[in-house]
């Protein structure tokens, strides 16, 4: 389980290390993954900055990932906030009184965002439900950066999710921001996407 193991986007892998240990590929087996791994979007443990590699490609702003939220707006969304901590050069993590919200940074990939959120997501699900993929339900939000897809999704054993999962993927450009919140899981689900819609749109303004 992704909060027993290690937030998407545990720790952020380099994308040598980005292959999946439980034998399950990404959509594309031929694509290239994405800096950030599945078993990191929803763990609560910290990132290793280690794990995470300095940005030489300018997808990360120049003042640092923490700098993409403001406290305020993390405040309209979650409970006493404490002010952003870097885990690396491409991911900062915000504690708050229901856990912790996370953003990482990465230059968007060849894969469409749809695959890369379905890539994203393998890790919370039962290897052994062929449809369990087809549980998860993939929001796309307009009017966030260029491209946004979200999912909101409680463990549920019976539909082959093994853990929390709410996360926002969002494009703009040449780059990608990745939102992880498992804490949202536990609000209504129309309100959990409306927080991280507003949050992703406040986000990608910064995406520059």
């Amino acid at each position: 389980m992704f909060f027993i193991r290690l937030l998407m986007i545990g720790a952020v892998c380099a994308i040598a290390a980005c292959s999946k240990s439980d034998g399950r590929q990404p959509i594309a087996a031929n694509a290239t993954p994405s800096p950030v791994t599945a078993s990191a979007a929803n763990a609560t443990g910290p990132i290793s900055p280690s794990a995470v590699s300095a940005p030489s490609d300018g997808s990360a702003p120049a003042d640092g990932p923490c700098s993409l939220l403001t406290i305020a707006e993390i405040h309209q969304a979650f409970p006493d906030p404490k002010p952003g901590e870097p885990e690396g050069a491409r991911s900062c993590v915000w504690s708050h009184r229901g856990g912790r919200l996370s953003i990482v940074i990465a230059s968007s990939s060849s894969r469409s965002l749809r695959e890369e959120a379905s890539w994203f997501t393998g890790d919370s699900l039962d290897p052994f439900r062929r449809d369990a993929t087809a549980n998860v339900r993939f929001e796309s939000l307009r009017g966030v950066g260029d491209e946004a897809i979200a999912v909101v999704e409680a463990a549920d054993l019976r539909r082959g999710i093994l853990d929390h999962t709410a996360t926002l993927l969002v494009r703009r450009r040449s780059r990608q921001v990745t939102l992880i919140a498992p804490a949202l899981v536990r609000r209504d689900r129309a309100e959990a996407l409306r927080l991280l819609e507003q949050l992703g749109a406040a986000a990608a303004a910064r995406m520059e």
